[in-house]
């Protein structure tokens, strides 16, 4: 087994201003976003978006990555990814976070929508660090973007006693992306002109806040910032 004692590296630096661009668009249709949240949990299309800028980070085991808007969506809405604005104290909806396992210490960067801002921090008052890293890992199982499998293929084997090569049956590991991703500014374009695509994510849990989510240290989120 291998460890390594780094996280993952988001894109390059030539990839900065797709990242910022991304992160604009994103301020810009926040509300969309929580608003159509069914529409998203609902289609692998939508569900596997990747933002440039959605990310997790963690050194030694993996599970860190890209955080497709689904996860994000779901980690908003159960609080799992919410934290407390450093400057207004309202709600920060995280889009990126690291940390390290050994020492639970954490850092993160989010939307704040009060502020109409990203703003980042260290520490966390609602979740820990191992948390969190449950929680994606969890994700990553119950929706992975990629599945693997063992196909069979006709090859050759040599053969000592034979004549040399033999036609044989081989195995080969394949992995198959789950569903083909729209690009991140697609998929704001069809939410806000209504497009209807086809719901084929049928396992995701819908979450439904009727009366709201009570979060750590009194906070809650109400059903009305998701109607």
């Amino acid at each position: 087994m291998v460890i390594h004692s780094y996280g993952y590296a988001a894109s390059s630096e030539a990839d900065a201003g797709s990242r910022n661009r991304s992160r604009d668009l994103l301020l810009q249709n926040f509300d969309l976003v929580l608003k159509c949240h069914h529409k998203i949990l609902s289609c692998a299309e939508y569900f596997f978006c990747q933002p440039s800028f959605a990310s997790c980070s963690w050194p030694y085991v993996g599970g860190d990555g890209p955080l497709p808007i689904g996860y994000l969506l779901i980690g908003w809405l159960e609080g799992t990814l919410v934290e407390q604005c450093t400057k207004c104290t309202d709600n920060v909806y995280l889009t990126s976070f690291s940390g390290s396992m050994l020492s639970n210490s954490t850092c993160w960067t989010g939307i704040c929508r009060s502020c109409r801002s990203f703003i980042s921090g260290k520490g966390s008052t609602h979740k820990s660090f191992i948390e969190r890293i449950q929680f994606i890992a969890n994700l990553r199982r119950k929706y992975p973007a990629q599945v693997s499998e063992w196909t069979e293929y006709n090859g050759h084997i040599f053969s000592w006693g034979g004549n040399g090569l033999q036609p044989s049956k081989k195995r080969r590991l394949t992995i198959k992306a789950t569903a083909n991703p729209i690009p991140f500014d697609l998929l704001l374009s069809e939410l806000a002109s209504g497009v209807e695509r086809l719901n084929d994510l049928p396992n995701v849990e819908l979450l439904e806040f009727s009366t709201g989510i009570k979060l750590g240290r009194g906070t809650q989120i109400s059903s009305e910032l998701y109607s």
